[in-house]
């Protein structure tokens, strides 16, 4: 295929040198508008490379590489790369998205810290991995199960402003040597772990097998007497789950409860390629960049573990969560929201200097965009159209033995997709580094998202209940 760019672009690009070079027009005023699309689709290994030619610092986040099934000739042009949806896998700093949705994080080298001159590049391998190349080094699959009909996708986002198309042809065979001998190895080595290291906890609070454990006790309600749902330990992504769960004889339910801490709300808002076009942004964009510049974006579109921000004033509608009574309909002015009271309740591990006596409200310690009211029984995500991320809220005491924590949902805006998200974690709100989402943290924590259970980070299952919390109104 031809190393050429397609002629149509993002409204704020210019192409020239046959349609091998792109700019992106007023690159310190905007940073959005900037997406390009290979000219043909991709052929099975063809790397498609582009060369970082000029970056600008008034943004942060930088160029941004994947693959579309979407034909450019037909396209409807977001504002970035990760507004496509209809088969799209972009890299993004170092996270890999898929139709918006991060799906892969700490993959590969960080985009956002290459420089002029770099070569970056994406590939089709001939088993349907999507594989990323920086400088002729091969990052590894980032994804699989990819359609045979791609258009390579390249986004000067943020301080990238110009690129150039510098080949699409298979990488040399060295190269691809190396790279299956690096896979071999790796895949032996993960032979040997799951064959030395794979446990399934019962009755301890061995670190390998609590997450599996809590995702059965916390979200799927599947306890019965003593008996729990068993799940061994998985490295599987978040964008694959099992389907089904083998029962067998587990922790007591006493004993499970035991191992859990705090309860979560995230206010957390996905993009949506219909994400108005403000200084926000359909898809997002940079930080509040050098001098906190007007029109620029906080979000960094995937979270990329982003816990900054700051909380501004509250502007707008925003998603709010308010804690209901116990088995009731979310009446706000009732917090003991325990549904059989607390007698002979005892306190979880690791609580720290918490009150194991008080009412069930949220911590005072947030993430950054979280404004508190109510006696901090309403929370609210500030600056809710420009923002999706760091509206992570969390109990102010540990959940006791048999304790249901509900909260109320009071307001939605439509700019984003996703939604609410809730969980358990056993990590002590006092002494949490707040993550702009709590789907990032790696230790103790399950997460229900959209009809899906993530044990730290990773899918577990698939479908756990028949409705979406995306759905909720």
């Amino acid at each position: 295929m031809a190393a050429e760019l397609h002629p149509r672009s993002g409204k704020l690009v210019g192409l020239s040198n046959s349609n091998r070079t792109a700019r992106r027009n007023q690159p310190v005023q905007e940073f959005n508008h900037g997406l390009v699309l290979s000219k043909e689709p991709l052929r099975d290994r063809d790397v498609f490379t582009v060369r970082i030619d000029k970056k600008v610092n008034s943004w942060s986040g930088s160029i941004e590489i994947g693959v579309t099934a979407l034909d450019p000739a037909s396209l409807d042009f977001p504002s970035s790369a990760t507004g496509l949806k209809g088969g799209s896998w972009i890299v993004s700093g170092c996270s890999v998205l898929r139709d918006g949705r991060s799906v892969l994080e700490e993959y590969g080298r960080d985009l956002d810290q290459l420089a002029e001159g770099d070569r970056v590049g994406i590939q089709r391998s001939s088993h349907g991995e999507l594989h990323l190349w920086v400088n002729g080094e091969d990052c590894g699959a980032a994804a699989s199960g990819l359609p045979p009909k791609l258009w390579a996708v390249v986004d000067l986002y943020g301080k990238c402003t110009q690129v150039t198309v510098v080949s699409c042809e298979p990488p040399p065979p060295s190269a691809e040597r190396e790279r299956e001998t690096i896979e071999r190895d790796e895949e032996e080595e993960e032979e040997e772990e799951e064959e030395e290291e794979e446990v399934v906890v019962r009755g301890g609070r061995d670190n390998g097998g609590i997450a599996a454990l809590m995702n059965v006790a916390a979200m799927n309600g599947m306890v019965n007497g003593d008996e729990v749902p068993e799940l061994s330990c998985s490295n599987s992504r978040p964008d694959k789950f099992p389907n089904s769960l083998e029962s067998d004889a587990g922790l007591t339910e006493h004993q499970l409860f035991d191992v859990f801490n705090n309860a979560i709300v995230s206010f957390y808002r996905s993009e949506d390629e219909g994400g108005g076009e403000d200084g926000a942004g359909a898809g997002g964009g940079g930080d509040t960049g050098a001098g906190g510049d007007a029109g620029t974006d906080s979000s960094f579109r995937n979270d990329r573990g982003s816990s900054g921000g700051g909380g501004g004033p509250a502007s707008g509608e925003s998603g709010t969560g308010t804690v209901g009574g116990g088995g009731g309909g979310g009446d706000c002015g009732n917090s003991n929201s325990s549904p059989v009271g607390n007698e002979g309740a005892a306190p979880g591990p690791g609580t720290g200097g918490m009150m194991t006596n008080d009412a069930l409200l949220f911590h005072e310690k947030c993430g950054t965009l979280i404004k508190l009211s109510n006696n901090n029984k309403t929370a609210e995500r500030r600056r809710p159209l420009d923002e999706f991320n760091n509206g992570v809220v969390m109990t102010n005491r540990p959940l006791r033995h048999n304790e249901m924590f509900e909260i109320r949902i009071d307001k939605l805006v439509d700019k984003w997709s996703g939604s609410i998200e809730i969980g358990v974690t056993t990590h002590n709100p006092n002494n949490l580094d707040y993550p702009a989402t709590m789907t990032n943290l790696r230790s103790g924590t399950i997460m229900m998202s959209g009809c899906g259970i993530l044990t730290n980070g990773k899918g577990t299952r698939r479908e756990y209940c028949e409705f979406s919390l995306d759905e909720l109104q």
